[in-house]
């Protein structure tokens, strides 16, 4: 709510109210001070209220991953279709001519992609880095807090054992950091074409010993199957015309599923994408529902012309699934709401609150942030408000799916 922290009560009344965890509530009021909803109730509160029966509210929505430092392309790279190798190297491309951007830069890049987030009604976000923090003074990105707040996930990439000691010093000098600027944050070993066995093992004990959430890429596209299957394929040459493929990393007949009993011994893991994922794979998934959740970036895997997502399987199999962008390397914009959106048109048989849920009270869970994601006394007044379209119907999903979010504290 407010950006100044309000003692007295003050509340919101909408058209509908999406709590994300009840049915859409029609001409609700809010109830809030100082950050924290004091009631949900359809009966008018003795204190000022802001009249919006021409609005939705939802809890404010949490972005699972994204890239905030691609934040400045204006356009997606690559054409759409594209195989997953073919953009690899354009990213590392671009990468490669930014090896002289100096640190204000990078940080400049996460800001307007925070700004971007919040035009979208997003207030948290797991965002992966892949260069050293901001100094101190420039910390506020990264505060979380009752409003708003980015994750950090430090990305560590590096296949061959002569990297390691380095990745090493770099995810401790990064959570040295952060817990000297009380920050949260989480590491990244970046995907099985980037990180052994073996040290993806020893990084999960490491983590697990500070308590640090992990997030990792698996099972992104069919190249990385090839790859952990016979340890050959395109990316496999590609890493080879880098000199930094080991073909020890991961033996041969290994499967995505090799990764996952890796992981699974973490204190809480973001599976990143996950398209190629088996029913068993989602079966195991589901299995460890409380420290593992699978992130399903819609939009990004729409990019690549994957096959068809296995989201119904999924839920049926009882995996927590939440929602990312990626990064604008792979998506035109950063809003989760669009995300939203799409899996809603594209997945008709998803029930409508599931889809709630991902982008509200199931990704604070795989975040492990508490007091977000819901609309309930107790929690966090950050509401995303959604602009309704007048010829909105009855439906309560209809009316919501037709709208606009608006931007984050502009409203009030």
């Amino acid at each position: 709510m407010p950006a100044s922290e309000v003692d007295y009560p003050r509340a919101v009344r909408v058209r509908w109210l999406f709590s994300g965890t009840e049915p859409p509530a029609r001409d609700a009021y809010v109830v809030m001070a100082r950050h924290r909803i004091l009631a949900v109730t359809k009966r008018k509160p003795d204190c000022p209220t802001w009249e919006m029966l021409d609005k939705a509210a939802l809890p404010g929505l949490l972005n699972c991953h994204t890239h905030l430092e691609w934040s400045h392309l204006e356009q997606p790279l690559g054409e759409r279709g594209q195989e997953f190798t073919a953009w690899l190297e354009r990213m590392i491309t671009r990468r490669r001519s930014d090896l002289q951007i100096d640190a204000g830069r990078w940080s400049m890049r996460r800001r307007q992609g925070l700004a971007q987030s919040l035009a979208f009604g997003v207030h948290w976000l797991a965002d992966v880095v892949s260069v050293d923090e901001p100094a101190p003074t420039d910390s506020t990105t990264y505060r979380v807090d009752d409003c708003m707040g980015v994750v950090p996930f430090r990305e560590l990439i590096g296949l061959l054992p002569l990297r390691w000691p380095e990745l090493r010093a770099l995810a401790e000098k990064f959570v040295r950091q952060a817990r000297l600027r009380e920050e949260t944050v989480g590491l990244s070993p970046h995907a099985p074409y980037t990180v052994a066995r073996a040290f993806l093992a020893e990084l999960v004990a490491w983590a697990n010993q500070h308590q640090l959430p992990l997030a990792m890429h698996v099972a992104e596209s069919w190249e990385e199957l090839e790859l952990l299957a016979g340890g050959r394929g395109p990316l496999v040459e590609l890493l080879e015309s880098l000199n930094a493929w080991d073909r020890s990393a991961w033996k041969h007949g290994s499967t995505p599923r090799d990764v996952l009993d890796v992981l699974a011994s973490a204190v809480r893991v973001l599976v990143i994408h996950g398209n190629y994922l088996t029913r068993d794979d989602l079966c195991f998934l589901a299995g460890q529902r409380s420290r593992m959740s699978l992130v399903y970036c819609p939009r990004t895997h729409d990019y690549f012309a994957h096959k068809p997502y296995p989201l119904a399987e999924a839920l049926r199999c009882g995996v927590r699934v939440v929602l990312g962008t990626d990064s604008r390397a792979t998506n035109p914009d950063l809003s989760v709401f669009e995300e939203m959106r799409f899996v809603a048109s594209r997945y008709p048989s998803v029930d409508p609150a599931d889809v709630v849920r991902m982008a509200t009270v199931w990704a604070a869970e795989a975040m492990g942030l508490s007091g977000v994601g819901a609309v309930q006394p107790g929690m966090s007044s950050a509401l995303t408000l959604v602009q309704l379209d007048n010829a909105a119907t009855g439906d309560p999903y209809e009316s919501l799916w037709q709208g606009t979010p608006c931007p984050t504290n502009t409203w009030q």
